[in-house]
Parts: structure tokens; C-alpha cells; sequence
């Protein structure tokens, strides 16, 4: 990436040349693309390989994890992956080849993690939700619910997983609540509701011992 400079006045000099072929590129592209008539001539087959699937899986991880309270921004990052399969794609075929390596992988994951930079960098943080907040949605969620929800239902109403869950529930951000798994169906609620034979998922904070 170039050094960032202040402007001095003169005029960039554009790459003409460089624009021109990523304009053939593009253009080659989307004259392939699949228009119903002799798929076979003009359908494009392009695989991923298992080391470039990794690549996208900790690429994932990894902006789900710093977008955690991002709420107003995390929705472009958990698009991320997409994203970045989509530039390796094109990658991929300008390079005339059918399989996205992890090389491919890293490049299109670098080109969107610049992009999902500016955008942080754009962010004001100072409408962040703090952790206290965010445990106070769960907390409301699940009053809403009779003190007792599943983890899937929370995703889908607030965006918070089960692992955002668990993490509130061992930095103590969730005093009186617990997530448990009864069957298939994992919970999460008051520990008054728990049922027996249940199989406890993350552990409440230590009683106080009786004196």
C-alpha cells in the first residue's frame, strides 16, 4: 500500500494503460455470464480450493469478532466473507485459472479488509454500544420471552450469538443467567428456569458461600 501523501498541487499522473485492461477484464467477464443459451459455451465453473475456504473461515471469524459491539457497522462485516469470495473469483478468472488458491483467497481478503478499514475509520465511536449495553438488550430480549429464550430466536431478533452470549455470561455482564442445552434446543434465561437434566453451556458466577 502507498504512503499516504498531502496534495502538493501537481497533477496524478493516470494509468491509462492499467485502466484500460482491467476494463477489458470487467467487460470480458460479464459478456461469460450466464444468459440461458449453450451453458456450456458460456458458463464459467470456478472451484475453491480447502486452503482457500480456511482462508474465508478465519477472514470471517476474525471481523465478526472485532465488530462484536459495532452495531451500527457490523452488517458490512458479516458480509465479509461473501465479499471477498466474490473478488477471488474475479481474481481467479483474470487469471484464466478455476480454482481459487489460498493466494487468491488472501489477496481478496487484504482488498476487502482496506475496505472494511475505511469504513471503521469513518465510524463514530462514540455511539458504540458498550458491553453493559449490549447485555442489557439480552436481558430484555429474554424478559420479553418469560425469562427464557433460545439462542437462535436471539440471533435472529438482535444479531447476538451464542458466543457473544457466553462471553457476556463469563465476564459476568449477565449476573443470574444462564445458557443451558436441553435436547437440541439451546436456551437462555434466568437459572430459575434451567430444567433438571439440562446440560449447563456456560456457568453462572460462584454463589457466596453461607457463613
Amino acid at each position: 500500500m502507498s504512503k499516504e501523501q498531502r496534495d502538493d498541487g501537481r497533477e496524478v499522473e493516470t494509468p491509462f494503460e492499467l485502466i484500460h485492461r482491467l476494463e477489458a477484464y470487467v467487460y470480458k467477464v460479464l459478456e461469460k455470464r450466464f444468459n440461458g443459451n449453450s451453458p456450456e459455451e458460456n458458463e464459467t465453473v470456478i472451484t475453491c480450493s480447502p486452503e482457500a475456504k480456511e482462508v474465508f473461515r478465519k477472514f470471517q471469524n476474525y471481523l465478526d469478532v472485532t465488530t462484536l459491539y459495532l452495531d451500527d457497522i457490523k452488517q458490512f462485516a458479516r458480509r465479509g466473507r461473501e465479499h471477498a469470495i466474490r473478488l477471488a473469483g474475479f481474481l481467479a478468472s483474470i487469471r484464466k485459472e478455476q480454482t481459487i488458491t489460498e493466494s487468491v483467497a488472501k489477496h481478496a481478503a487484504e482488498l476487502v479488509l482496506w475496505h472494511w478499514s475505511e469504513v471503521k475509520d469513518c465510524y463514530d465511536d462514540s455511539v458504540d454500544s458498550p458491553v453493559d449495553a449490549v447485555a442489557e438488550r439480552v436481558k430484555e430480549f429474554i424478559a420479553d420471552n418469560d425469562g427464557v429464550a433460545a439462542s437462535r430466536d436471539l440471533y435472529r431478533s438482535l444479531h447476538i450469538r451464542r458466543e457473544d452470549v457466553v462471553e457476556l455470561l463469563d465476564g459476568g455482564h449477565l449476573n443470574g443467567y444462564a445458557m443451558w442445552k436441553e435436547g437440541k434446543l439451546v436456551s437462555i434465561g434466568d437459572r430459575v428456569y434451567m430444567p433438571d437434566g439440562a446440560k449447563l453451556i456456560s456457568p453462572l458466577p460462584k454463589r457466596k458461600e453461607a457463613s
